[in-house]
């Protein structure tokens, strides 16, 4: 009897870059995320993100606007020196007015608190391309 091949994978899940220096907001948002079918990895600050980036080229990366040491727009910068196209997520607590610097950099804007149909909304659009 001929031995039986393991399954074929299924499809490979996106990968998602959480960064937010809030312990508490990056754990929502880590969990929330893997809930709605993503493979999720978290970073609470700039460098952190790009070390964890530099070995799993993730699909996706959703950062904090305002961290300590580097923050939302410098990491911006950053990822898409290693990964020009990269779809960015960028989230905010600090008001409106931020629309036209985010259209200017590609980078989706959500305002906090993120409600979870808005997160899912950006994540899918950002996958789609």
């Amino acid at each position: 009897m001929e031995p039986v091949p393991p399954p074929a994978p299924g499809p490979r899940r996106p990968s998602v870059l959480v960064v937010d220096d809030d312990l508490q907001v990056r754990r929502w948002l880590q969990e929330a995320v893997a809930g709605l079918g993503y493979d999720v990895e978290a970073a609470a600050d700039g460098p952190e993100a790009l070390a964890a980036f530099r070995r799993i080229k993730h699909d996706v990366v959703a950062t904090d606007m305002m961290m300590p040491g580097m923050t939302g727009w410098e990491l911006m910068t950053a990822l898409r020196g290693i990964e020009p196209a990269l779809p960015i997520i960028v989230l905010t607590a600090y008001g409106f007015g931020l629309e036209r610097e985010a259209r200017r950099h590609r980078v989706t804007l959500l305002h906090k608190p993120v409600r979870l149909p808005t997160m899912e909304q950006a994540l899918r659009d950002a996958c789609a391309g």
